[in-house]
């Protein structure tokens, strides 16, 4: 009678043992979030300060006191590639700010909205083996939607009427994570200082979020 041998790492005549599939299967879903497909979506929010002039373009007005403001977004981020994670986010912030009439010195209200899409290339600096928890670092880059002084201003019932413009950024990012063995999670936190480049001065803007990934 013939004796079968068994081949090194669970393999028997071309057929995986079934402790064999389920060491696949539990290393798939103890990996770190992303890790199947190299894939993230999560949400996050977070306060934003800025500083600077947003009207510095404008002879008419300005508004050196924009403050802080609250905002939230969604992330999509890739993971698959070596060294470095690929992030981008989609971020709104919404609020009532003042700008300075400065031949008349009266403040006018006006709608500021802000709508973000950037996107940041991230390296680990800290990432111990068998570690939940990592720190990292990146740059990045972007495209602003902020108010601006039309060319025609309107003013109705004391409230300044603004046009929205799409301006470029650049930034600096840095946080930790943490992925939880045995979970298709992330939590991370993280705070970025950078600029909006418009028609004037640039507007420094700082941001400090945190947020939850979902791997996929």
């Amino acid at each position: 009678m013939a004796t079968s041998h068994s081949a090194p790492g669970g393999w028997s005549k071309g057929r995986i043992r079934p402790w064999t599939l389920a060491a696949i299967a539990l290393g798939s879903f103890a990996s770190p979030a992303g890790a199947l497909f190299g894939l993230e979506i999560g949400g996050h929010g977070g306060s934003v300060s800025y500083s600077g002039d947003l009207f510095s373009g404008s002879d008419e007005y300005q508004d050196n006191q924009l403050s802080r403001g609250a905002f939230a977004g969604v992330r999509l981020g890739l993971t698959a590639l070596p060294v470095i994670d690929v992030v981008a986010d989609l971020s709104y912030t919404e609020r009532v700010s003042r700008a300075l009439d400065l031949a008349t010195e009266q403040p006018l209200d006006y709608d500021f909205t802000h709508i973000g899409l950037e996107a940041s290339a991230r390296v680990a600096i800290f990432d111990p083996p068998l570690s939940p928890l990592s720190i990292f670092a990146g740059v990045g880059g972007g495209l602003h939607w902020i108010p601006a002084i039309p060319a025609e201003i309107v003013v109705e019932g004391g409230k300044l009427s603004t046009e929205r413009v799409a301006q470029p950024s650049t930034f600096f990012v840095g946080g930790a994570r943490f992925d939880p063995p045995a979970l298709p999670l992330s939590v991370f936190a993280e705070g970025s200082v950078g600029a909006i480049f418009g028609e004037g001065d640039a507007l420094r803007v700082t941001k400090v979020s945190a947020g939850l990934l979902l791997g996929l």
